[in-house]
């Protein structure tokens, strides 16, 4: 097999490995939360986990289709990073204005905040993936989606079960996608 064959065999089975595996994180997480949890934690969780993927869709505005698509580079990758960290931010922006208004009780406020954070760091990361998918490395980040899923899934689970603390749990799940995004 020639080495155009196998860099596109390599980059189509690890991004579609890391990309199943994320899509099956939310309903994992989903389950998991309205699971184990008592009902008015898993109606909070959920509202919440609704209202971060609206803000998701925000943040994620005129980036990676584009980019993918801009095969001449008349647009330079730092440009489209730039781009998303701008509308991350607003997002995070909205989020916080949105939580101020509904002024929220402590443990709300603080899962929406959270949601909205991983979220913000998912669209975030998207932009990198699709630098990866611009110079032919897509297996990157279909290795670090792999990663992620595996890696949040433990630290949810241990962390929902072990320490019978939510938002300890939300926590760890933010950190670990910074840490597999910046290890790819």
């Amino acid at each position: 097999m020639d080495s155009e064959k196998k860099s596109f065999l390599k980059n189509f089975i690890w991004n579609s490995l890391g990309t199943g595996i994320n899509s099956f994180n939310s309903l994992f997480f989903l389950i998991i939360v309205t699971r184990v949890n008592d009902i008015q934690t898993a109606g909070i969780f959920s509202i919440a986990y609704a209202t971060a993927t609206i803000l998701y869709t925000l943040a994620m505005y005129s980036g990676r289709l584009c980019q993918v698509t801009d095969i001449e580079n008349k647009i330079k990758d730092k440009d489209y990073i730039t781009n998303r960290f701008i509308t991350c931010m607003l997002m995070l922006i909205g989020a916080t204005g949105f939580l101020c208004i509904k002024q929220y009780p402590t443990f709300k406020t603080t899962i929406f905040a959270l949601l909205a954070i991983f979220k913000g760091l998912e669209a975030f990361s998207d932009i990198l993936y699709g630098v990866m998918q611009k110079n032919d490395i897509l297996y990157k980040s279909g290795q670090s989606l792999t990663l992620k899923g595996f890696v949040r899934n433990s630290i949810i689970f241990n962390s929902r079960f072990n320490y019978k603390r939510f938002k300890t749990c939300m926590f760890s799940s933010n950190n670990c996608k910074c840490f597999c995004v910046s290890n790819i």
